[in-house]
């Protein structure tokens, strides 16, 4: 198994694009302290939205992008092969609201 202690190096954007932080596996949760506070942390995982990974990065003021985005990225290029046509991404604001909506 690999080791996700290991000290992270300073860079602009982290993204974690593993399963770690899903509902169902272990938290990602690195020392954030080596990223510039000017970094961008991307956390693909979407269940749940906010992992341990983006609150750390929101507790230090970082950029965050949640999994949802992902989701509606891949959501795009499906619409894409499926319709053989751009889906309208000026909508992607209005879908995330809905499927952040309560049933």
């Amino acid at each position: 198994m690999q080791d996700f202690s290991a000290p992270l190096p300073p860079a602009d954007l982290l993204v974690n694009s593993s399963p770690l932080g899903m509902v169902g596996n272990p938290a990602y949760a690195p020392d954030l302290s080596a990223l510039p506070g000017s970094a961008t942390v991307y956390d693909i995982v979407y269940a749940p939205l906010e992992t341990a990974l983006l609150a750390a990065a929101r507790a230090r003021g970082l950029d965050c992008i949640d999994g949802l985005e992902m989701l509606i990225g891949q959501a795009a290029l499906a619409f894409d092969i499926f319709f053989d046509a751009q889906p309208p991404r000026e909508a992607d604001a209005e879908l995330r609201e809905r499927l952040l909506a309560p049933a």
